[in-house]
């Protein structure tokens, strides 16, 4: 079993505890009454009922509310400040240090706003699909919950195009361990340990707890911290709703056989059964 994770405890601390409602109200606020990705039976059809206008009346209003709260922030306060992720059309954002212990992130291009979940439950594959503000922000709180990823928003930048981009922030996690890759049995253990089971994908993640489903669980989407310990950020995460998915992500094996070094892995740490081995012909006797 894995050691509980690093900021499970300051996730329950006011501060961040603040910052996480504040990200659900506001992804409640920009919802609702909007359908939810779920309501689409196949990838093509939710990526058809979700036009321009659609990612565009969620963004006017998301520039309602960050002026509510005080939170339209200035275009060009990224100008002199240090970029540390790589320039990157399919990006997701620009990552900023803004100060030594935290980062700032900004979504990029014109009505987008990074990427939520797609779960087909009929022929069980996941995608990746454009997020609308409301979705965003939801994986980000979602990703404060079950992780304690300290997600915080900032406000909302306008682009010299007049586009809005999502600013929030997160914990900054230098490679405190360079000397000390962090391993695929690594990540699982984690995983495992905290509930998940694996999916045919080893970047995939289920827990039927709560329905909560994981991708881009690779090694690159966690940190090694000084005690030791690997944290996750960047996940993508979603809660799925709809019953006819949960019950087809449960009826999933909780291992696929096809990674043999993962599962041996796992089952060394009994975290998945071992084969149960033919009887012989004397026991059957």
């Amino acid at each position: 079993m894995s050691a509980p994770l690093p900021l499970r405890q300051e996730i329950l601390s006011p501060e961040n505890e603040a910052a996480t409602a504040e990200l659900e109200a506001l992804a409640q606020a920009l919802g609702k009454g909007a359908p939810s990705v779920e309501s689409h039976a196949t990838l093509k059809q939710a990526k058809l009922a979700r036009s321009s206008s659609f990612f565009a009346k969620q963004a006017e209003k998301l520039v309602a509310l960050a002026a509510e709260r005080h939170a339209v922030l200035p275009a060009d306060m990224f100008k002199h400040v240090q970029l540390i992720s790589s320039p990157d059309d399919t990006a997701e954002t620009n990552v900023f240090l803004m100060q030594e212990d935290r980062v700032h992130k900004v979504t990029q291009g014109i009505n987008f706003f990074g990427y939520t979940l797609f779960y087909n439950s009929r022929f069980n594959y996941i995608e990746n699909i454009e997020a609308t503000p409301a979705e965003y922000l939801a994986r980000l709180a979602l990703a404060n919950r079950i992780f304690g990823a300290d997600n915080r928003f900032e406000g909302v930048a306008i682009d010299e195009d007049g586009a809005p981009r999502i600013v929030t922030s997160q914990r900054y996690f230098d490679s405190e361990e360079e000397d000390r890759p962090i391993q695929e049995i690594e990540v699982a253990e984690l995983m495992t340990g905290e509930g998940f089971c694996a999916r045919p994908s080893e970047r995939e993640w289920y827990r039927p707890e709560d329905g909560i489903l994981v991708d881009d669980a690779h090694e690159d989407n966690f940190r090694r911290l000084k005690n030791g310990n690997i944290f996750p950020i960047d996940l993508m995460l979603l809660k799925v709703e709809s019953s006819t998915s949960r019950k087809s992500l449960e009826g999933q094996p909780p291992a696929p056989e096809r990674f043999p070094r993962l599962i041996a892995g796992l089952r060394r740490l009994h975290l998945v059964p071992r084969k149960k081995q033919p009887q012989t012909e004397q026991e059957i006797g």
